[in-house]
């Protein structure tokens, strides 16, 4: 059986909401666990790094700073915004934990539109990220080798609709500021408008031709990183926005989103974890009771209970075939 990083990856046949709840805490872990070891292990690893990243302390800078750079201001957002970026919703995706879908949001657009700007605006204002839309329902897709190994499933996260209009918003305004200021590589071809990987290859083989029509050898080095996104740190994230002039109420609130995430685990309709429900739910649902109430509509409730088997083998074995009769869209 397979090994992990921080004890076994293994699943334990016993119970199943014990297992569900150790997939969870793989899914949590992993990246930070692989981190930890890959510090650990490395010879020339900085030990500001290090304890930046076991503290997690975001007031403790490790880059320096650069004063002449560019400020990053955030522009409030309209009505006209926000009815393009939920005009741009698909409408298919899987709802998130408040199930709230796209297709609610598109249809009662001209009620929300104007409760949603000024929701924006304030969290622009005070560099706050809610709460509420930091909660993600994490579900497992299975990739392949042995099923009773939680490293065989890759992880999808399904964020609420809401979130995804606000992330829109902010990531307008931050891409924006990187491309008219050059803060981004002219390397980087992944995540960026206009580049795509095939341009990287299209780059990458034109090079090699002009090397080897000049009689010169290329050499390539080819690095996959596991879990590259899992294990960013983030006070050296942070960091690194604040020198790219990220600074103020701006920095506040990205830093706020990078914290205090929370996620469950949910396989199908039957299992889900309960540790990300807490008290402050209660805002959204009674926003969400005040918006069905006005508009005579009710929301879609699903009813939440554990997967009904004693044999976490059985529920993986579910997992598997689930996968390929349902499409998880971000």
């Amino acid at each position: 059986m397979d090994s992990g990083l921080h004890g076994s990856t293994d699943l334990d046949n016993e119970n199943a909401d014990r297992s569900i709840n150790h997939i969870n805490e793989h899914f949590v872990d992993v990246g930070k666990n692989l981190a930890e070891k890959v510090l650990s292990n490395s010879s020339v690893a900085n030990n500001q790094d290090e304890i930046a990243l076991a503290s997690c302390d975001l007031s403790q800078p490790v880059l320096p700073l650069d004063n002449t750079s560019n400020t990053f201001v955030l522009l409030d957002t309209d009505e006209d915004e926000i009815r393009t970026l939920i005009n741009g919703l698909k409408t298919e995706c899987s709802t998130g934990w408040d199930s709230i879908s796209t297709k609610f949001l598109k249809k009662f657009k001209h009620i929300l539109i104007p409760v949603l700007v000024h929701l924006f605006n304030q969290c622009f204002r005070l560099g706050v990220f809610p709460t509420v839309l930091k909660k993600g329902v994490v579900v497992p897709i299975y990739k392949g080798g042995n099923r009773d190994s939680v490293n065989n499933y890759r992880p999808i996260s399904i964020l609420t609709a809401l979130s995804k209009v606000l992330e829109k918003a902010l990531n307008n305004r931050l891409t924006g500021f990187l491309e008219k200021y050059h803060k981004l590589s002219e390397n980087q071809y992944g995540f960026r408008r206009g580049k795509s990987t095939s341009k990287a290859v299209l780059e990458l083989t034109s090079y090699i031709s002009g090397k080897l029509d000049d009689h010169k050898k290329p050499i390539a080095i080819f690095l996959d990183l596991a879990k590259a996104f899992d294990t960013v740190s983030v006070p050296l994230l942070v960091d690194k926005l604040n020198n790219s002039g990220i600074r103020g109420i701006p920095l506040k609130l990205f830093s706020d989103y990078l914290s205090c995430r929370t996620q469950c685990v949910k396989i199908g309709q039957h299992a889900v974890t309960r540790k990300f429900v807490h008290e402050e739910s209660g805002g959204v649902t009674a926003l969400c009771g005040a918006v069905e109430a006005c508009l005579g509509q009710g929301l879609r409730r699903r009813a939440l209970g554990l997967f009904k088997t004693n044999s976490t083998t059985a529920l993986l074995h579910k997992i598997a075939k689930v996968c390929g009769e349902l499409f998880f869209k971000s």
